[in-house]
């Protein structure tokens, strides 16, 4: 049941950082990337937004309220963003 758990938790991932997306777009940010299968963000691409779109700040402060955790990373996200 494991293998299960794990995997309802990377679809739950997924579709909280699918409507993060979707938030994003509609709050300024039409380019905002939609994550790949396991619930993760192109982290250049979300960068480079960051970095050119002036929209992002608010966008950002709009739709956190649907990132898994709050926007808050797990431990496992932040060993993760170290490896990739």
């Amino acid at each position: 049941t494991n293998s299960s758990t794990s995997s309802s938790a990377a679809a739950a991932q997924q579709n909280g950082m699918l409507a993060f997306s979707r938030c994003m777009r509609s709050h300024g940010v039409p380019s905002f990337p939609d994550p790949n299968s396991r619930g993760v963000l192109p982290k250049r691409q979300v960068a480079q937004l960051t970095a050119s779109n002036l929209e992002f700040p608010a966008a950002h402060r709009a739709c956190e309220h649907l990132l898994p955790n709050g926007g808050q990373p797990t431990q496992a996200q932040v060993q993760q963003a170290w490896t990739d």
